[in-house]
């Protein structure tokens, strides 16, 4: 299922939650995480981690938006709802569409996001 609304932009940007609930905030320039705090947790304990910001190369944000155009052109990879361990893929445009999918928990491309997001940034530092 994919979801499109549309949105005016003035950069793209690139979002991605992974299934308990950290957020990945990619730009043309950094990455930023935002990790669960145990308050919001469904455990009530748990913690993503140490919230951090990087800068990131131009290569390296051309890669990350291939990787998130191949998972949200993988419809197969998709459900239509968001459950825990699933993965929230977002992709907003300037001037075009807001576009979000969510990734099956045992989605091929639910792991190399999340792979390719984790060799950046560490959830602990």
């Amino acid at each position: 299922v994919v979801v499109v609304v549309v949105v005016l932009s003035m950069d793209v940007k690139l979002s991605y939650s992974d299934g308990s609930g950290n957020t990945y905030v990619i730009t043309t320039t950094t990455i930023s995480y935002h990790p669960i705090q145990p308050k919001y947790s469904s455990s009530g304990t748990y913690s993503g981690g140490v919230q951090q910001q990087k800068d990131i190369s131009p290569q390296q944000y051309e890669n990350f938006l291939a990787l998130f155009d191949v998972a949200i052109a993988d419809v197969e990879s998709h459900v239509e709802n968001r459950a825990m361990m699933t993965g929230l893929v977002r992709k907003i445009e300037e001037g075009k569409e807001f576009v979000e999918v969510i990734l099956n928990s045992s989605s091929a491309r639910k792991q190399e996001v999340e792979d390719a997001l984790r060799l950046v940034v560490s959830p602990f530092g």
